[in-house]
């Protein structure tokens, strides 16, 4: 075969079948947007930090003592 001759067979099966594809189309989009929706944002700092690590076993035991990470304190 060939190429000239399998693009031509290739585009008779795309465009013959137009409705096909439509209808394949549309529900791959419908799947696609039902999990897109399910998408939840979710950055907390315990999430981006390794907390086997020693340094945040011991971050996470005096978290409750200075406030956590993101806090400054002036005395």
């Amino acid at each position: 075969m060939n190429l000239q001759k399998i693009i031509s067979q290739f585009s008779a099966l795309i465009f013959n079948n137009r409705k096909m594809w439509l209808i394949i189309f549309g529900v791959m989009t419908l799947v696609f947007l039902f999990f897109a929706s399910q998408l939840r944002v979710d950055a907390g700092f315990n999430k981006m930090v390794p907390l086997k690590h020693p340094y945040m076993k011991v971050y996470k035991e005096y978290e409750t003592v200075f406030g956590g990470a993101n806090r400054v304190q002036l005395r």
